[in-house]
């Protein structure tokens, strides 16, 4: 568990598992969010599973990390020999970790304090500083009446494009590098424990719309 996670075992090892908590179908998965938000500074290389139901992206995408384990049965939460198993979802997951995966090990902004706190959002940004890409990932939780927000990103070119594309819907958009700096990346979700996650990259011709 965490408690064995310390400074000095850092640069000698890699946790295969970062918390004995998330092994439990009563976990929070505000407190995955809480642990990415603080070992990320520190130890980038780490590995989780989140004790999802079918179908709860908001509890899966917050145990993101560099190792994810997606279990297929658990404490009776799903069972994979039933039919209408949620096949489709569990791979949309795996996806977007893989996607996510190089990302961890570069650059991690904090956008929002690291709170545990149920009316607040949690939102942080990912970066290869060389490759300028990266992602967003923000968490509106449950008991939270705050509907939108902007976010300052951080490290990126001021004087470049950057194509956007929302996870979960496909959208694609372009912004600067200075306005995401200076006015912040805009977001909004209109339903209390919902997740956004956007990925991005700095764009080599800023004719060029398409990811």
């Amino acid at each position: 568990g965490g408690r064995r996670l310390e400074l000095e075992m850092i640069p000698r090892s890699v946790s295969l598992w970062r918390t004995d908590y998330n092994c439990f179908p009563d976990s929070r998965p505000e407190a995955s969010q809480v642990q990415t938000g603080g070992l990320h500074l520190w130890l980038p290389l780490n590995s989780i599973r989140p004790m999802a139901r079918p179908g709860d992206t908001y509890h899966a995408r917050s145990a993101y990390s560099s190792g994810l384990v997606m279990n297929l049965e658990r404490y009776s939460l799903w069972d994979f020999r039933q039919p209408g198993f949620p096949w489709n979802w569990i791979r949309q997951r795996l996806v977007e970790a893989r996607r996510l995966r190089p990302y961890f090990c570069g650059d991690f902004y904090p956008l929002t304090p690291c709170v545990f706190d149920l009316d607040s959002w949690m939102a942080y940004q990912l970066l290869l500083p060389e490759k300028q890409e990266g992602a967003v990932l923000a968490f509106r939780r449950p008991a939270s009446s705050m509907t939108a927000g902007c976010f300052r990103l951080y490290g990126l070119d001021a004087e470049a494009a950057y194509a956007f594309e929302d996870a979960d819907d496909g959208r694609t958009w372009r912004t600067s590098g200075r306005e995401l700096m200076e006015k912040g990346l805009a977001l909004s979700m209109d339903i209390p424990r919902s997740s956004r996650l956007l990925f991005f990259r700095r764009r080599a011709n800023s004719a060029d719309s398409a990811l």
